[in-house]
């Protein structure tokens, strides 16, 4: 370039004449200096302050390595169920003539919740009723007749004796009718005897009711069998008339009224809050580490504090169709706060360890190979591998590589080696 200005303005000739080589050499050199001179000031101030910056000690904050007893937590989501829940449905589509309550309306046992159409059940009552009074009077009047024909056929039974009696006798006058003992006039006496029996006999068997035991068992069976229609005619009457189990709340009504109701669809639904269920559906894994009468902590959505119950029972099976098991909790709820189908959370203690060493989680490196902290060491770190346990929200369990007291770099460990330098924030 510096050649290129020289022959801008003069000859080459005239060049020669004013400069040596030496000369010109050494403009070339000074030419060199002045770009290098321009590009280092190019450089941006952005890269001298990071180099600066660089050699600055890392501002970090540290923690304490603590013993304390710690415990794994089970944590578990499930939703509030009523303690009681009871559907009262229709016996049939009858229509709704009367509905009582609302949804949200306290009940007490035996409250109105909702009325039907009774008149064709009222009707079938009736006629049932009326039948099994007529059947009534007919097994009365068929053990008469049956205890009257039981004695007439003791009388008959009776004269049959008697008449084969005088037969006999009749027999033994007739052979001794040669002796001396016994003459024509006995003979004749016992015949007539015999006909009066016999006459007495037929007369008796004549007499005789045709009602039979067996009649009297084919009329009490029938009179049972009307009897049982007449109950279930009664239930399906006291059902028009829907009346609340329990003491609760109305949760549901599925009815209008003067419009039909369908028995496959509960008509209402009363619940009682108190006491309120927990339930959780548990996996395999989470079932294994519950034991009755473990301790639970549980909160709920839009509820505040914390509820305290216990397990009364572990399910010995999973549901055939979820393979989940399903744990009930019960719980107090005496101002009903708690209502069906909140979000539920339950916080269980499985295991308890004592005096465990335990550092801020916050202050682990999760290595490729290994899991390690950093650990002040006046203005510089030193990397220490550690070794893990059970942790609980906020610590965890070192069980090997630390011991109570050290310190540990919670915040800025991300910008450290063990070249780094460092400077601990009070």
């Amino acid at each position: 370039m510096f050649e290129f200005q020289i022959k801008k303005f003069a000859s080459h000739d005239t060049i020669r004449k004013r400069y040596t080589n030496s000369e010109v050499n050494n403009m070339k050199k000074a030419v060199f200096l002045a770009s290098m001179l321009v590009f280092a000031s190019a450089c941006t101030t952005e890269e001298i302050t990071n180099q600066e910056t660089a050699n600055e000690p890392i501002p970090v904050e540290v923690a304490s390595v603590d013993q304390k007893d710690i415990s794994n937590d089970l944590e578990l989501s499930g939703q509030a169920t009523p303690g009681v829940t009871i559907p009262l449905a229709a016996p049939s589509p009858l229509k709704v003539t009367e509905i009582n309550v609302t949804v949200g309306s306290t009940v007490e046992k035996g409250d109105l919740i909702a009325a039907l159409d009774d008149s064709s059940a009222r009707e079938n009552v009736n006629q049932l009723t009326n039948a099994v009074n007529e059947l009534e009077k007919a097994v009365n009047q068929a053990k008469e007749l049956s205890g009257q024909a039981e004695k007439s056929a003791q009388e008959l039974k009776n004269l049959q004796s008697e008449l084969n009696h005088s037969l006999e006798r009749s027999k033994e006058l007739l052979s001794e009718l040669d002796s001396e003992e016994v003459t024509a006039a006995d003979v004749l006496k016992e015949s007539l005897e015999v006909t009066i029996k016999q006459a007495q006999l037929s007369q008796a068997a004549a007499q005789v009711p045709s009602m039979s035991a067996g009649n009297v068992t084919q009329l009490e069976t029938q009179l049972s069998e009307t009897k049982a229609s007449l109950n279930q005619a009664q239930d399906v009457l006291n059902a028009t008339t829907i009346e609340s189990p329990i003491n609760g709340i109305v949760s549901q009504i599925n009815a209008e009224e003067n419009a039909a109701a369908v028995p496959s669809t509960p008509l209402a639904v009363v619940v009682n809050l108190n006491p309120i269920k927990a339930t959780f559906q548990v996996n395999s894994f989470q079932i294994s580490q519950l034991k009755k009468d473990q301790d639970v902590a549980i909160t709920f959505d839009g509820v505040d504090g914390t509820f305290d119950g216990k397990l009364n029972a572990i399910p010995p099976t999973a549901n055939e169709q979820t393979g989940s098991f399903l744990i009930e909790i019960p719980l107090e709820n005496k101002d009903l706060k708690i209502k069906g189908g909140m979000k539920a959370t339950a916080t269980i203690q499985t295991d308890l360890i004592e005096n465990a060493i335990v550092v801020p989680k916050e202050s682990i490196i999760y290595g490729e190979e290994e899991t390690f902290v950093y650990v002040p060491q006046g203005e510089k770190v030193k990397q220490i591998n550690v070794e893990l346990g059970a942790e609980t929200d906020k610590n965890i369990q070192i069980t090997s590589g630390l011991s109570k007291g050290d310190q540990v770099i919670t915040k800025g460990k991300d910008r450290l080696n063990e070249a780094s330098e460092i400077q601990v924030q009070k």
